[in-house]
């Protein structure tokens, strides 16, 4: 991004740079639109869902899902792990005053994602020339070329998306979004699925189209409002020269260094949402694969509250920490999971307790089978609920290297029962090995943080918590 670093060694003129805003304000603004956003955003693209499943055969529909899959995983390797990173450094840097830092690692950060991103489509393009007539295959081998933008955008939308936290933009953030896509490109997926449905041109290829066409808009967006949150945020640099030099150099090398064990986090942990889909794809047919992709979407509606704590936790983990800030970072972590948990209980009983009957009333009665896959799935997303930002609290305080460990054992472990439980038990297997490899991954986690940084961030159950909670992280 050099075109940034030349705009920040010269005034800009009519835009001086922003004063500076207290940790409540900036926690309540991104609270806001975390919240509003994020629910707005996953709403629509489950409605989305809901109408391709309604609309598509049963043939396009399995593509389609195995499609998202793809999307899900590929994209992790696209952006190679530096979107948590690239948070990370810009709020140490707008933190400590040091705003070459943040504009080294941005420039580092799109050249990388950039480069790997492009790399990893050129692979998918060839490999897909490899796989079978198989209409589950479909999506990725008649149209490997949309399903390569779709998942290469989408890696450069939630860099930008995650660089605009950093610089406490989080209006922009929400509107282009996270990995399940923002507020731009979701409700637009949603109206536009809706309207070609209504005059019958909903089809596979409409579907795929529509996602890389919003990916590029979203891209075009944030791009751009990235560039005037970096003007205004960033005070001036001298342009003889800088007198805030980072403490290590921000180089390529050095930026990859940090990238890669976070590669290896999420494929072992976050990308096994997609890599069971593609399990189940390989070892069931067509109609399971249809029933775990509504399952499986229910499950990303539920962890909503999962998400919107990563939300409004991710941009003041960092800083608080590198200013070790503990005592407020734990009411922080703890606040924000007990108030995200209360949902994910009540939704949660419900659908335990009438599964049939609620994927019958989203889906149709063709999903019913998936009944039991959907209560084995709700217990998972509980757990992870209930215990809190772990993981995340590991990378933005540069523990990295120590999650790595864990997340390898529990993704060898997944890889070793998952597919035999499929094959013995279906999409229900599926279900059950991902709750019970990755719910004691979401412990083990848990007591990793607490053991290493000496604070919890589970949610709690005492009555008087919230009100303690608030008192102390937003007292002076």
């Amino acid at each position: 991004m050099p075109a940034l670093a030349d705009n920040d060694a010269v005034p800009v003129s009519g835009m001086p740079p922003a004063k500076p805003r207290t940790l409540r304000g900036r926690l309540y603004s991104n609270a806001v639109w975390t919240v509003g956003g994020r629910a707005v955003s996953m709403g629509s693209a489950f409605a989305a869902n809901v109408v391709l499943a309604r609309e598509l055969p049963l043939a396009a529909f399995s593509a389609y899902t195995v499609a998202v899959g793809v999307v899900g995983l590929l994209a992790m390797p696209a952006a190679f792990g530096s979107p948590r990173i690239i948070l990370r450094l810009i709020r140490e840097g707008v933190a400590t005053h040091r705003p070459s830092l943040a504009i080294d690692s941005l420039r580092e950060c799109m050249r990388l994602v950039s480069i790997s991103s492009t790399v990893l489509a050129l692979l998918f393009i060839a490999g897909t020339h490899f796989l079978d007539d198989q209409d589950r295959w479909r999506a990725i081998r008649d149209y490997s070329l949309l399903v390569a933008a779709w998942f290469s955008l989408s890696a450069i939308s939630v860099t930008l998306a995650h660089a605009l936290q950093g610089f406490d933009d989080f209006r922009a953030s929400a509107m282009v979004g996270a990995k399940s896509g923002g507020i731009l490109a979701n409700v637009c997926f949603f109206a536009a699925s809706a309207a070609a449905g209504y005059y019958d041109r909903l089809d596979l290829r409409f579907a795929l189209a529509a996602q890389a066409l919003l990916q590029l808009i979203s891209v075009a967006y944030a791009w751009y409002a990235l560039r005037t949150a970096v003007r205004r945020r960033v005070p001036k640099i001298n342009a003889i020269g800088r007198g805030d030099a980072p403490l290590v150099a921000v180089t390529g090398r050095w930026f990859l260094h940090e990238c890669w064990p976070i590669l290896i986090i999420q494929l072992t942990s976050l990308g096994i949402a997609q890599i069971d889909v593609l399990l189940v794809s390989w070892l069931t047919d067509d109609r399971q694969i249809a029933n775990y992709g509504a399952v499986a979407k229910i499950c990303e509606l539920l962890a909503t509250g999962q998400v919107l704590a990563v939300g409004v936790a991710a941009p003041f983990i960092s800083e608080l920490y590198a200013t070790q800030q503990l005592e407020k970072l734990e009411q922080l972590l703890r606040g924000v999971a007990s108030l995200v948990a209360i949902p994910i209980i009540i939704i949660g009983a419900v659908l335990l307790a009438v599964p049939a009957m609620a994927l019958t009333f989203i889906y149709g009665p063709d999903f019913v089978d998936g009944a039991p896959a959907l209560q084995v799935g709700v217990i998972g997303c509980a757990i992870a609920g209930l215990t809190g930002v772990n993981s995340l609290v590991m990378i933005m305080a540069g523990r990295q290297r120590q999650l790595l460990t864990v997340s390898a054992i529990a993704s060898v472990f997944y890889i070793l029962t998952s597919p035999v439980m499929i094959i013995h038990w279906g999409i229900t297997g599926a279900a059950a090995a991902t709750t019970i490899i990755f719910g004691g991954y979401n412990v083990v986690v848990t007591v990793m943080v607490k053991s290493q940084m000496g604070i919890w961030t589970t949610a709690s159950f005492k009555p008087n918590y919230y009100t303690t909670a608030y008192q102390r992280l937003f007292r002076r």
